[in-house]
């Protein structure tokens, strides 16, 4: 089965909101940002099932990627 990642608009705004807020901090922070995006983006799209089912919303499981909760479905 063949899985595809689409990112809300709201979530497009959250990322560059993210990005813009870390890059005050260290240079390579946003890029360190990004790399484990992608990587989080791999492991969801190979194994969509490996993260734990969001117990508020249950259609939506959620993941820590850093600092930070990512949700999906």
């Amino acid at each position: 089965m063949y899985y595809e990642i689409r990112y809300l608009d709201s979530a497009i705004e959250d990322l560059e909101s993210i990005l813009t807020y870390l890059a005050q901090f260290y240079p390579n922070t946003p890029k360190n940002f990004i790399i484990a995006l992608k990587r989080f983006e791999v492991n969801v799209v190979q194994m969509p099932f490996m993260y734990p089912v969001y117990e508020d919303v249950p259609q939506y499981r959620k993941a820590l990627m850093l600092n930070y909760l990512v949700f999906y479905r």
